[in-house]
């Protein structure tokens, strides 16, 4: 990485301490700004979480020295796991408002699930899809580029607590025609256990806690707008209450939603050796717009058994639930049963 990211790399570690002491953001950015390669750094995370993985051969006392000492390794240039890393968003919308002249600029944020975890059953070592551990995701490109996953963030608190982050500049109609399109977004992020997955999207998945949030202008560089974190509001880990859905059903116009095709789960060879059998419970909503959208795990099984699962309900087709003659989304369980033969 070039020397003139230093400072900023620096100014956003400090933005990881409590709220009083988050500095301002920075007004302008280094030329060319792109951030962090998420290639390398996806690299270099599934690396250190296979190092971090006690041998069966390795005392407790050891490992735990072990870890020490992998984390002091850097994973670029001289940065450690414990530093801040910048991601670059390219999924921005914008809209703009010529009376006011000022442009709204918002990065879309999908909520996982609508409940708790329970975190004790999840084996980090083996899971494959990090929406199990936190309740947020943004796209930093397309259906196949890296994803980061989050429980909490500067911005991200009622009525848009699962809807987006936001930002807003004054901008003439010249300026706001060129960035209509080509606004992108900044996240300063610090990784956190169990780092990264490389299973379900091409360019990977990142978890992390978010500091900042900021959108720039990518040919001049400079900030235009930040996630808004109000200082008398609290981060929000819970996206709001949605629908009353068990009072769809009392209504005569009600139609469930049809699956079409369920694929079914298959074992992991881990699990096999270790002879897992049992069902892992899901509970999965089938949106209005016939996609899956939030998989919440109910119960699962150790060994990738529960990756396995989500897997296979990400793949069903079905026909959207219907109310009072429109398609609405609606919450089923599924259960997915592992028996050996």
């Amino acid at each position: 990485m070039k020397v003139f990211r230093l400072p900023l790399l620096l100014l956003f570690a400090c933005a990881i301490t409590a709220n009083a002491q988050r500095p301002a953001p920075p007004d302008r950015l280094p030329p060319n700004f792109s951030g962090d390669d998420p290639a390398i750094l996806l690299r270099q995370l599934l690396d250190l979480r296979q190092r971090l993985i006690k041998s069966e051969f390795e005392t407790t006392p050891a490992f735990e020295a072990r870890v020490i000492e992998e984390k002091k390794k850097p994973l670029i240039a001289r940065r450690t796991i414990e530093a801040a890393y910048l991601l670059v968003a390219h999924t921005v919308h914008a809209q703009y408002n010529a009376d006011t002249q000022i442009m709204t600029f918002s990065l879309p944020v999908q909520s996982n699930y609508d409940g708790d975890v329970l975190r004790h059953d999840i084996d980090i070592k083996t899971m494959t899809d990090l929406s199990r551990l936190a309740k947020y995701q943004v796209s930093l490109g397309g259906v196949t580029d890296p994803h980061v996953f989050f429980d909490r963030a500067p911005g991200l608190y009622p009525p848009k607590s699962d809807k987006e982050f936001t930002g807003s500049a004054k901008l003439s109609v010249a300026d706001a025609r060129r960035l209509k399109t080509t606004t992108k977004a900044v996240l300063a992020v610090n990784f956190v256990e169990p780092y990264a997955t490389a299973d379900y999207q091409e360019g990977g998945q990142f978890l992390v806690e978010v500091s900042d949030v900021l959108f720039f202008d990518p040919q001049t560089s400079i900030v235009l707008g930040k996630a808004s974190f109000p200082p008398d509001k609290p981060y929000v880990t819970l996206p709001p209450s949605g629908p009353d859905y068990a009072s769809y059903n009392k209504n005569p116009t009600f139609k469930w939603p049809r699956i079409l095709a369920k694929p079914e789960a298959t074992y992991t060879d881990e699990a096999s050796r270790h002879h897992i059998t049992g069902t892992v419970l899901l509970e999965v909503m089938f949106a209005e717009t016939g996609q899956i959208n939030n998989i919440r795990v109910l119960r699962g099984l150790p060994y990738g058994l529960t990756e396995r699962a989500i897997a296979a309900a990400r793949q069903i087709k079905f026909a959207p639930a219907e109310l009072e003659g429109k398609k609405v989304d609606y919450p089923v369980r599924m259960v997915y049963t592992f028996e050996l033969h």
